[in-house]
């Protein structure tokens, strides 16, 4: 990325995982690529590295058999999967990314549950609003006081 470069858009390139910055001098900054993978890899006991099909947040496909499934992002313990129904361990793999092993075939889902973060926002809000209200003022009016009181 030349010169000038976007502190955001650099700052979400540093926080993706499987990125690492390789210079960054004043002519612009570049990074390397860790491991070229799919947003969500299959990587099989015996077959190697399989891509999975992803959406936006999550996938819902099948895997063929033992191995580890691994999710291109930051790692956040908000990261699921479930096999054939049933929760799997969430891993941090060596790259700092989500993992999952998986020990046999069958249907897999994989989404992020953001329950935590939506209640942390919600109540960040709620504080707010109650801050903003406390601070109103709540007195009466100089209009709305009688002469005598005034006097």
């Amino acid at each position: 990325m030349a010169n000038p470069v976007d502190n955001e858009v650099v700052r979400t390139i540093d926080g993706i995982g499987g990125f690492t910055r390789l210079s960054a001098t004043r002519d612009g900054i570049s990074w390397k690529i860790g491991s070229a993978h799919n947003r969500i890899s299959y990587i099989s006991n015996s077959d190697g590295l399989v891509g999975m099909v992803s959406g936006a947040v999550g996938t819902q496909s099948t895997v063929p058999g033992a191995g580890t499934v691994v999710i291109g992002e930051n790692f956040d313990s908000s990261w699921k999967l479930l096999l054939n129904g049933s929760a799997m361990k969430l891993l941090k793999n060596e790259s700092g990314m989500p993992e999952f092993k998986v020990p046999s075939a069958g249907d897999v889902i994989i989404y992020h549950d953001g329950t935590s973060r939506r209640a942390w926002i919600s109540l960040q809000a709620i504080l707010a609003i109650f801050i903003i209200v406390l601070a109103t003022p709540g007195r009466r009016r100089k209009r709305e006081f009688a002469d005598e009181e005034l006097a």
